[in-house]
């Protein structure tokens, strides 16, 4: 049945412009707990989250755009609910916890 496997996860996005050429992205993804499991497909029950991602741009041109990021901020331990689970101790793969990065994006 689909709702045996319904994951109950949805994200929020806001943008804030400061400028015509600086701008702050704000997003929170978060899912409910999952206890409705099938353990013979091998599914187990996860944890809930809430997860903070955080991206600041800045217009270098109308070209290029130099984007600063930072994913999972507030450092949580967190699984999807359909993870993979580690062969040796079944349990479900854990996402990255804090992660920066920087990037480039040029339209070409």
């Amino acid at each position: 049945e689909l709702t045996a496997r319904a994951i109950h996860d949805a994200s929020a996005r806001a943008e804030a412009p400061f400028n015509e050429n600086l701008y702050l992205d704000v997003t929170a993804r978060f899912a409910t707990t999952r206890e409705r499991v099938r353990p013979i497909f091998g599914e187990r029950s996860t944890g809930g989250y809430a997860v903070l991602d955080l991206r600041l741009g800045l217009a270098l041109s109308s070209d290029a755009t130099l984007v600063l990021r930072a994913e999972n901020v507030t450092d949580v331990q967190y699984a999807y609910p359909l993870n993979a689970s580690d062969p040796f101790t079944g349990l479900p793969i854990a996402e990255s916890g804090r992660t920066l990065g920087m990037g480039l994006r040029v339209a070409f």
